[in-house]
């Protein structure tokens, strides 16, 4: 062969090589089962970072970084079929939320308030998520948590809601589960372990020492679910115990009532002196009766304390 001909061979395997190259350097696109895709939304008045984690990924996290109001992010994490899927989230100048399970959810908005941020996430009804819309129609701040059998211990929750919030919750689901709700009412205490299998609905309605909790349960052999705190029992005055901080109380209250009305009775005829000194008493009439019932009234006033006193009352 000439030499011509061997050149022109060379370079077609020169480029046939340098294509193979450039093959094996270009990333392969990954397939569904390999990587779950997030669009994360911060909507909030605050910066906050996403993580997104699976089952497969295990202590490994993908995550924003942190991102100011108003900004939007993409995240991937690796992902096998029938892999849970959770969401991390920390609202800078607040706390971190962990262990929200978005599993099926392609894309997540947080919103709200630093001390009541509320995450939002498109996840469809599936027969592995158990899914709860909580509403807090109460006159306190609330946080609501659900769990279920196959989801042991790890929880839920709401984040602190204020009044008039609500909050949609997700949580792993297996057929046959029993599905709990948690709550906590801030400034009282938790109430904990209430059952509400069945129910996807529960509105939280009353005062901190008046709770009634509802959770709709639409299967008729499951009927609406509701739990409500003990009546508060009345407060009772010892009234045998002279000791008693009540007792004393109303005690003291008598004898400071006496002593106004001592007052009343000085103040009064140091009015009427001033009257008479200006020689025209009939001038006075009115003001004489009015000082007159104001004596009467500071009298009585004045045995208030040795009454009860002589009584034996306190």
């Amino acid at each position: 062969m000439t030499t011509r001909a061997w050149r022109w061979i060379a370079v077609i395997v020169l480029a046939a090589t340098a294509v193979v190259g450039l093959g094996a350097l270009a990333s392969t696109p990954a397939r569904a089962d390999d990587k779950f895709k997030l669009d994360v939304d911060n909507q909030m008045a605050a910066d906050v970072e996403f993580c997104l984690r699976s089952t497969t990924s295990g202590v490994v996290r993908d995550c924003t970084g942190r991102i100011n109001t108003r900004k939007t992010d993409t995240l991937y994490i690796d992902y096998k079929q029938g892999d849970q899927i959770y969401l991390d989230y920390e609202v800078f100048g607040e706390h971190t939320h962990d262990g929200n399970l978005i599993t099926g959810a392609s894309n997540c908005k947080l919103t709200g308030t630093v001390t009541s941020p509320h995450m939002s996430c498109n996840v469809p009804d599936s027969a592995n998520v158990y899914k709860v819309d909580v509403d807090n129609k109460m006159g306190a701040d609330t946080e609501f948590c659900i769990r279920t059998t196959t989801s042991g211990t790890k929880r839920s929750c709401s984040g602190r809601l204020n009044a008039r919030k609500t909050a949609t919750l997700y949580i792993e689901y297996k057929e046959g589960d029993v599905v709990y709700l948690d709550f906590e009412i801030f400034g009282e205490h938790t109430h904990d372990g209430n059952v509400i299998t069945g129910g996807h609905q529960c509105t939280a309605e009353g005062i901190i020492n008046a709770t009634k909790v509802d959770c709709h349960v639409p299967t008729s052999d499951a009927p609406g679910r509701k739990f409500s705190e003990k009546p508060m029992s009345p407060y009772a005055i010892d009234v045998n115990n002279p000791n008693s901080d009540m007792m004393s109380l109303l005690g003291l209250l008598a004898w400071c009532v006496s002593a106004c009305c001592v007052a009343g009775l000085v103040l009064t005829g140091v009015s009427m002196s001033l009257q008479l000194r200006r020689g025209e008493p009939g001038e006075f009439s009115t003001h004489w009766r009015g000082a007159f019932l104001v004596a009467v009234s500071c009298f009585i006033g004045t045995t208030a304390g040795p009454i009860v006193a002589f009584l034996d009352l306190v």
